[in-house]
């Protein structure tokens, strides 16, 4: 790129450091190698090591003190440079790139990228530390390209070529602005559709309750989902491609999904997970194979495959072991036997979450020692030598599970 039409040069400089790091360091490694010297005889080679150890921290400070070195950034008629450390890096024009803001951990940067030509490690930072920092980016775009607007206008250019794509499809609309008026009512439902899906995962993942009512919109949801992509005409596609204006269904079927399969996993504890595993692979199958033929117009056109068939997988196999254990529990599910048990000891499980249990050596259904999570409230009014009522309940599949009665 050739030098920009304003000759005139422009500096920049971040202030001057303080000098309070390098005190600071000296105090913390003197104090130690003190502490450690002071107490008790020492021999000569103890000496020796404390003098010498003395001596680099004293070397050291005098050297990050007497550095007077700013860093400064210079932007003039064919160049940029920037001196820090003692040490100056200068681009020409003609061997940048563009600027672009960069995210590192703490803080954001800007970083002036170099053309391959101009060799390796030649990018200049410029820190956040300027005083001048918008100022200095400001004087960037005026001579070099802003590489994240120009990023901005490629996608705004991808979206528009696109979105004149899909408004050719006469399978949409006998004309343009029917077509148009498709698009923009499969966005309307999509938006709503999504707005459901959350609202309904995290109705089940925070406050399931009415349980029943909760566990069976999170079913509901995906159902929908799917069966749109199949009624849609390829207006809507399960995840289309990077700037494609078609709506997705893919916040429609996780957002219930998986919070749904969370909650189940962790609330319910089967005897035996065996009468499950063949409904919810049935399910899980019978799911994806619905979700990739209702959204095979996408699927076909997608080029993003390698995100597209793994999700679809991992989705359709949540789905379907929740759905199995949605049905499974169904209504509660009838207990088989009721009974009354003394408690052996009581505890709080440790970890990001406290988790109250309490604990049985004579659970008649499983002739073990079994621990019931229970509620804090039930935790605080139970104690050990007390007694529990405890349900067995008999599920729809056959997967049978236990709960605790709470204390009238």
């Amino acid at each position: 790129m050739p030098p920009a039409p304003n000759t005139s040069e422009h500096k920049f400089c971040q202030p001057p450091s303080s000098g309070v790091g390098s005190w600071l360091f000296f105090s913390v490694f003197s104090g130690i190698l003190v502490f450690n010297w002071w107490p008790g005889a020492h021999s000569v080679g103890g000496h020796l090591f404390f003098a010498l150890g003395e001596a680099v921290l004293v070397w050291l400070l005098v050297k990050f003190l007497r550095d007077k070195s700013v860093t400064c950034l210079t932007i003039g008629p064919r160049g940029i440079t920037k001196e820090q450390g003692g040490t100056t890096e200068t681009l020409r024009y003609l061997d940048i790139k563009g600027f672009s803001e960069k995210h590192a951990k703490n803080y954001v940067y800007t970083l002036i990228e170099a053309l391959p030509t101009a060799g390796k490690n030649k990018d200049i930072e410029v820190e956040p530390e300027f005083p001048e920092y918008q100022a200095i980016r400001a004087m960037l775009a005026l001579h070099i390209p802003d590489l994240d607007k120009a990023e901005e206008a490629r996608d705004r250019l991808a979206r528009a070529q696109a979105t004149a794509k899909l408004l050719e499809d006469s399978r949409l609309g006998p004309t343009p602005s029917a077509r148009s008026a498709a698009l923009s009512q499969g966005q309307k439902f999509t938006l709503w559709l999504n707005i459901a899906a959350i609202l309904a995962g995290g109705w089940v993942a925070f406050y399931p309750h009415p349980a029943e009512l909760a566990r069976t919109l999170a079913v509901a949801v995906p159902l929908v989902a799917v069966g749109a992509l199949w009624v849609g005409r390829g207006l809507l596609q399960f995840i289309p491609n990077s700037e494609d204006p078609h709506p997705n269904m893919l916040t429609a079927i996780a957002a219930p999904t998986l919070p749904l399969l969370f909650h189940l996993i962790t609330t319910y504890n089967f005897f035996s997970w065996r009468p499950v595993w063949p409904v919810a692979g049935w399910l899980g199958l019978a799911f994806g194979v619905l979700l990739l033929l209702g959204g095979r117009r996408g699927v076909a056109q997608s080029t993003r495959l390698g995100l597209v068939l793994p999700v679809a997988l991992v989705l359709a196999a949540a789905y379907g072991l929740a759905a199995a254990i949605a049905y499974n529990i169904a209504g509660g599910g009838q207990y088989i036997t009721r009974y009354v048990v003394p408690i052996a000891y009581k505890g709080v499980s440790s970890g990001d979450k406290h988790h109250y249990y309490v604990a049985t050596t004579l659970w008649p259904a499983t002739q073990t020692e079994h621990k019931f999570l229970v509620s804090p409230r039930y935790y605080a009014q139970k104690q050990r030598g007390d007694t529990m009522q405890l349900r067995l309940h008999h599920g729809r599949l056959g997967a049978d599970w236990d709960s605790v009665t709470s204390p009238e």
